[in-house]
């Protein structure tokens, strides 16, 4: 095995060369690279957990001095040599000057990552609102008289009756009469009813219930469901709960 300190400097260890906790770093993953051990047989044999093992080797975070020590003498190191660097590393404060650790630039993605998922959020709160202001400018739910939706029909109605549906499939019927309804009574006792709109959005509907349907776009397709449960919900609501009158 050669020995790890006759191996030239990696770019790593010569970036990093103003910063100890760099240079312990890179002269750690030096010393695994050179003894030919994978993490998980290192972690064995120094009693590590693979995952902190590559935290250290990746300068993600700083180890204990006996992990140093432990981790140098399997590997044939300068234990030493480690040692000393260890405690240089252990008193060092960054400064302006230092590059980006490993550490440094996964915090900036988590910010990042923070940051795209409050605008998501702010999205969806943006699209509530928008679809509470459409829904208001619609008006009142025209009156549907439930009566004439019976068991076990599933009924459109847009200013009146427009079309009612009873068999189960395993894809969406075309709507062509209630194409674009305003409301919908599923009058069936155990069975979802999925819609489809014009623009491929799908959206669970549950037995017992009448709702108001979004009309732009328009619906276009049902599908009954062996199924007394939606499961997770597909996001966005175009499908909204009438109360009983």
């Amino acid at each position: 095995m050669a020995d790890p300190r006759e191996l030239p400097a990696t770019p790593a260890a010569v970036d990093g060369a103003a910063n100890p906790k760099h240079e312990l770093a890179a002269e750690l993953r030096r010393l695994k690279e050179s003894s030919a051990l994978s993490f998980a047989r290192l972690g064995a044999k120094t009693h590590v957990s693979k995952s902190s093992l590559e935290r250290y080797l990746n300068g993600k975070l700083m180890p204990p001095k006996q992990i140093v020590a432990a981790i140098s003498d399997t590997c044939g190191g300068d234990t030493r040599r480690l040692l000393t660097l260890w405690d240089r590393a252990a008193g060092y404060r960054p400064t302006e000057d230092d590059p980006p650790t490993t550490a440094t630039r996964h915090g900036a993605r988590l910010i990042a990552i923070a940051t795209f998922s409050l605008v998501v959020v702010a999205g969806g709160v943006l699209g509530a609102v928008l679809w509470s202001q459409r829904t208001a400018a619609q008006g009142p739910a025209p009156p549907v008289d439930s009566t004439a939706c019976t068991y076990p029909y599933v009924c459109f109605f847009d200013r009146g009756l427009t079309g009612s549906f009873r068999d189960y499939s395993d894809d969406f019927q075309p709507l062509t009469d209630s194409r674009g309804a305003a409301m919908m009574v599923n009058s069936r006792h155990d069975d979802v009813v999925w819609l489809r709109w014009s623009d491929g959005h799908v959206e669970c509907t549950l037995p017992r219930a009448t709702y108001r349907l979004s009309t732009e776009p328009a619906v276009d397709g049902i599908r009954i469901a062996r199924d007394g449960n939606c499961g997770p919900p597909t996001g966005g609501t175009r499908a909204t709960a009438v109360p009983p009158r």
